[in-house]
């Protein structure tokens, strides 16, 4: 049946279709599917098409951190060429998707906040320092990783991996998956990780906190946001609820780790609680965040 329904269609489009590689050429193609296609799929199938590009632009980084630096400027200037170009793909499949609100954005908005997460994120070295490998691989991790925390890159991935927050709650019920809740995972050690090393965090031993003006991370893109990005200007921050119950919220800025993890933790457990196919997942996700919560302050 759905042989004969697509050879139907077939014959009544006088659209090209276009292919995985074409999307990834020209982003404006990804907007623009012929009716051949299921586009919500489509879509999310030229978004996870990149992976592997991000994923080896990810390595590079991360190995420029791991290793002490050597003098081949022109192999850093052609590595930070094509993340320019990656990021540009990026930045123009988020405008051309910008106005889409059919089924299936939220997912695709979390997909691309995660992707340009690992763009500015030495990831490996996160896990490591995590714990992935033992204590000597995280000692080794460390090093690069303070590196990596002084750095603009450092804020921009802070700043998506706010934002994969934010998305996540507001995912529907129906398309909250395995993928989502690792999503979550990636985010949140990554946020662990800059309020362990970052310079905000000597801010929790000055008298002037109060006085600084919060960024939420997990909130929208504004002007303030920008400056802390780009200078430093204020202190970043994300909200959460105070009880499931009521709609108030506090803040939990990012030099508390702890308090960064109990709060990617609850929202772990709000979101997929009630999800029977992914408990598993949740629950040893849950409980890893648990322990590093416990660690933070030692580590520190």
């Amino acid at each position: 049946m759905w042989k004969n329904l697509y050879l139907e269609l077939n014959s009544s489009c006088t659209e090209t279709p276009s292919s995985l590689i074409e999307c990834i050429t020209d982003s404006a193609t990804s907007g623009h599917f012929s009716s051949l296609y299921d586009s919500d799929y489509a879509k999310r199938a030229t978004i996870y098409g990149i992976y592997s590009l991000v994923w080896e632009c990810r390595q590079s980084y991360s190995l420029s951190l791991w290793h002490e630096p050597v003098n081949l400027g022109h192999v850093a200037f052609v590595q930070e060429s094509y993340h320019q170009r990656l990021l540009q793909f990026l930045s123009n499949v988020r405008s051309v998707y910008d106005s889409d609100s059919s089924e299936g954005f939220s997912t695709r908005y979390l997909a691309l906040d995660l992707l340009n997460m690992h763009m500015f994120t030495p990831f490996e070295l996160i896990e490591l320092f995590a714990g992935k490998e033992g204590s000597e691989e995280a000692r080794l991790a460390h090093k690069g990783l303070k590196k990596w925390a002084v750095t603009r890159r450092s804020r921009h991935a802070v700043w998506h991996a706010g934002q994969v927050f934010r998305v996540t709650q507001q995912l529907p019920p129906e398309h909250r998956n395995g993928f989502h809740a690792i999503a979550l995972y990636q985010a949140s050690i990554t946020l662990w990780a800059f309020a362990i090393l970052g310079p905000m965090s000597r801010h929790s031993q000055r008298d002037d906190v109060s006085k600084t003006t919060e960024i939420f991370v997990d909130g929208l893109e504004s002007a303030e946001v920008q400056r802390w990005i780009r200078f430093k200007h204020g202190l970043p921050a994300i909200r959460h609820m105070c009880h499931a119950d009521r709609p108030d919220q506090i803040s939990t800025p990012l030099y508390d780790a702890g308090g960064v993890l109990n709060v990617a933790r609850g929202i772990l457990m709000r979101t997929f609680a009630r999800e029977s196919d992914t408990s598993f997942l949740v629950e040893n996700i849950g409980r890893f965040m648990q322990e590093l919560e416990k660690v933070s302050q030692k580590i520190r």
